[in-house]
């Protein structure tokens, strides 16, 4: 429908007359009715305050329809890839842009383009020069005026790739470190970088991912239902736990746990006490001496210290996790009160353990733990 006879449609909708929007407006009888017959057209510096004259958005005033555009966009999108798929890009990228002409403000579909000119660029399809400049055009507008959230993250992203190639990657690491999320900011910072600063970047994000990893086996490990109990079974919790050293033992490849072996400690306690309770003995004993190595280790690591396995390599080992007690006191603690091990206090490979942790919580005070903030 024509913006005339929108104009007339909906000033007629709001019981609203020719004279009374004309003075709502400002404007002569003569103008409004030259609008609803669309021989002119209001100025556009007028359309926001005809559209809450008439309580309408600007995408109905003009008569947009936001859910057709969006379909016709979609239909587009699904028909265009095909086209690409083809090798047509040039008349791909025509019927794309042709979209784009009819409803300039349709800014999902300026990513979609940006990334298909991306891709192009870097395979040698398209002019780089001329295609960064189109992608960096979009990207103003995106920025300035786009509201929608899932596109302005798209708009980060191409940014992070294409501004360092266009001699604007400070602007790209500040548009990174904006990004709010560690995680996301290393993810867009190994995108803006390259070479052994990429390489950080990479080794940063790694260090999340597994942390993020061993972290969600946890939460399967101890998750209870209402009356208290795991709701996984013991084999099942076995083999989770022994995820998490293989996985730890995967990822640190040389030994170097520092941090990490607290984690080492806690899965082979809990190991420990589920051989216990199935009278494996054996197991039992084995499990409680690679906690007490784990927990020695993690009381004497250097919080200073750099990680030296090839995937976390020259990445501080130091964390703000708190535990409020050293490990060994904690392990200490743990084997002295827990009702479940009095099944194998008296075999001397327990005593054994304990002489172990007690000697070392005398060789290593609570300073050691002072010293990182704990």
């Amino acid at each position: 429908m024509a913006l005339g006879q929108n104009i007339k449609k909906l000033r007629r909708g709001r019981d609203i007359t020719q004279e009374q929007l004309a003075q709502y407006m400002n404007v002569s009888v003569s103008a409004v009715s030259q609008w609803e017959s669309g021989r002119t057209a209001p100025d556009i510096s007028a359309l926001p305050a005809l559209c809450a004259l008439l309580r309408v958005s600007s995408d109905e005033l003009l008569g947009i329809d936001n859910t057709r555009r969006e379909a016709e966009i979609n239909e587009m999108l699904d028909r265009v890839w095909d086209v690409f798929d083809e090798k047509k890009n040039d008349e791909g990228l025509h019927i794309m842009r042709a979209m784009l002409r009819r409803y300039p403000d349709a800014y999902r579909l300026m990513t979609e383009i940006a990334f298909v000119l991306v891709n192009l660029a870097e395979n040698g399809c398209v002019d780089s020069a001329a295609a960064y400049d189109e992608i960096c055009g979009y990207l103003e507008k995106i920025f300035a005026d786009c509201t929608d959230s899932a596109v302005r993250s798209d708009a980060v992203t191409l940014a992070c790739i294409v501004y360092p190639k266009v001699g604007r990657k400070d602007e790209a690491v500040a548009i990174a470190r904006s990004a709010g999320k560690p995680k996301t900011t290393l993810e867009l910072l190994a995108l803006v970088y390259d070479g052994q600063e990429r390489m950080g970047a990479i080794r940063d994000r790694m260090w999340y991912l597994y942390n993020d990893f061993q972290l969600a086996i946890n939460g399967l490990c101890y998750e209870k239902d209402a009356a208290g109990n795991f709701i996984l079974s013991d084999d099942d919790r076995i083999a989770l736990f022994q995820k998490r050293i293989a996985l730890t033992e995967a990822v640190f490849e040389d030994g170097d746990y520092l941090f990490f072996s607290h984690w080492l400690k806690s899965a082979n306690m809990e190991l420990a006490e589920i051989y216990v309770r199935r009278g494996d003995v054996e197991e039992a004993f084995l499990r409680l001496a690679e906690a007490a190595k784990y927990a020695v280790m993690f009381d004497t690591y250097d919080p200073n210290a750099r990680w030296t396995s090839v995937l976390l390599r020259g990445i501080c080992a130091d964390t703000t996790y708190t535990y409020g007690t050293t490990s060994c006191r904690e392990l200490l603690k743990w084997c002295r009160s827990e009702p479940c091990l009095d099944l194998v206090r008296a075999d001397e490979r327990f005593a054994e353990t304990v002489r172990t942790l007690e000697s070392a919580i005398a060789a290593h005070p609570a300073a050691v733990a002072d010293a990182r903030g704990r």
